[in-house]
């Protein structure tokens, strides 16, 4: 998530009482606007110098009223500012720059060297976006963990945009409970950067999958409404709505969401919808998960394709493949690909296809994949098919139902199964035998006891396969 420039603005304590440019000498003027720079005050470095021709060589002084005004350069980068220069142009081009290009080096021992020459409060002030800048061009940079020294040494009192500098390198050393121990402390100083601190918080403790603390969910809430129409808004309810849902708020959440989706850049929105409809997917009850699964606006949001896989897999065992459908209309890779095939699949079953559930399980493998074929083709009355599905698998009732339902008798006799055996016994008669005459007698007996048991069969397979009082007592 990109997140609002942590600049620190200098305290209005420090600035003049009036911004009206005074008419100077020139040198007077650059010496004075110099001055203004190293406090940080650069819009009335820029008022000191109206109406003064610089000379080329001092034109630099304008580009750093500038960055230590708000952090951006609104011009051009000044002739002789390069990233590899031995002094302190080097820092000035990194910190002019909007990235470093990570084709181009840069002299890390000139930006130390003049960082560390700053005053404690300048350091304090363009630090965060020095460090942004050099982490997002190299997360292992050994540089890093040296400007955050550099940033925290000869200052009284702890700067939050400092600790929220440290907080990001806590996480890249994979420091994680420090980084959130540091985010609590910032938000609970209560000073400009807790808002920032809150949203990264959150933003964390969505990564981790934790639920966020209810403080802190109505922090977030207290802070939306505080910040309307700031930069920060967006991202406040953007994390708010995040927060609601890791506490299965489902409602709230939602309707959160509702209010930015159309601003929020499509990363932000996939990112945010996908958590959400996670949640809903993993937590909601049926009635919640259904109502807002089948809302209208639901079906616009963009969703990871594991996501989307969840939710039409709890449709589908609801009993609604028709609407899983929509979340399996496109395609997906790797894993999350072979799971959407095997769902489309299912809900082609739930809606009476089994020509089409074939189709998705084309070239699949695996025993799942075979209970599903077997499925589809009993469906298609396909029993042959059916009863090989059901071989391979393993599931020999299964497979001696089909051969029962087919007539196969010589398959069914071949199956090694405990369910099925009186149906072996009755399908393995041959016919009428031809009794010879001396054992007639020897042989009744025999009739009898066979003619018996088969009658118990036959009773039990009547009974079994849906049809009663086909057999009188007598």
């Amino acid at each position: 998530t990109v997140l609002p420039r942590r600049i620190s603005t200098m305290s209005p304590a420090l600035r003049p009482v009036s911004r009206s440019p005074v008419a100077v000498p020139r040198t007077a003027a650059i010496s004075l606007a110099k001055t203004y720079i190293s406090y940080g005050l650069g819009v009335e470095a820029n008022h000191t110098l109206k109406g003064v021709t610089l000379p080329a060589t001092d034109r630099y002084i304008l580009a750093m009223a500038d960055i230590v005004e708000d952090g951006v350069l609104d011009g051009q980068i000044p002739n002789g500012w390069y990233f590899d220069c031995a002094g302190a142009s080097a820092l000035w081009a990194v910190l002019a720059a909007s990235s470093i290009p990570r084709s181009t080096s840069y002299n890390e021992d000139a930006i130390l060297r003049s960082f560390s020459a700053l005053q404690p409060h300048l350091r304090a002030h363009l630090g965060p976006s020095l460090f942004a800048k050099i982490q997002e061009r190299d997360t292992e940079s050994a540089l890093l963990p040296q400007l955050l020294k550099v940033m925290e040494r000869g200052r009284e009192a702890e700067d939050t945009s400092v600790k929220l500098a440290s907080v990001d390198l806590a996480f890249a050393n994979g420091e994680t409970e420090t980084a959130l121990r540091t985010l609590d402390d910032v938000i609970e100083a209560n000073e400009e950067n807790a808002p920032t601190a809150l949203i990264e918080k959150i933003d964390a403790l969505i990564e981790l999958r934790q639920t966020v603390p209810f403080d802190q969910q109505k922090l977030a809430e207290a802070y939306s409404k505080e910040y309307r129409g700031d930069a920060l808004e967006m991202q406040l309810v953007r994390v708010s709505s995040l927060a609601l849902a890791s506490a299965n708020e489902v409602d709230a959440s939602f309707a959160e969401l509702a209010k930015i989706a159309g601003k929020l850049q499509p990363v932000e929105l996939e990112a945010t919808a996908s958590y959400l409809f996670s949640s809903l997917a993993a937590n909601a009850d049926d009635v919640k998960f259904l109502n807002h699964s089948f809302a209208a606006n639901a079906m616009g949001y963009p969703l990871k394709a594991e996501v989307e896989n969840a939710v039409a897999k709890r449709m589908i065992e609801l009993g609604f493949p028709d609407k899983a459908e929509y979340f399996l209309n496109s395609a997906a890779k790797n894993e999350a690909g072979r799971v959407r095939r095997v769902l489309r699949a299912q809900a082609a079953l739930g809606l009476g296809l089994p020509r089409r559930a074939e189709v998705e399980l084309l070239g699949l493998t695996g025993v799942d994949i075979e209970e599903l074929r077997g499925r589809a083709r009993m469906l298609s009355d396909d029993h042959r098919s059916a009863q090989i599905s059901f071989v391979e698998m393993g599931d020999n009732e299964q497979a001696a139902e089909q051969a029962w339902l087919g007539s196969d008798w010589e398959a069914l006799q071949a199956l090694d199964t405990d369910d099925w055996q009186a149906e072996q016994r009755l399908t393995a008669a041959q016919g009428e035998q031809v009794v010879a005459p001396k054992a007639a007698l020897a042989g009744s007996h025999a009739l009898l006891q066979e003619s018996s048991g088969m009658r118990t069969d036959i009773e039990m397979l009547l009974s079994r396969h849906g049809i009663t009082d086909a057999l009188p007592a007598n």
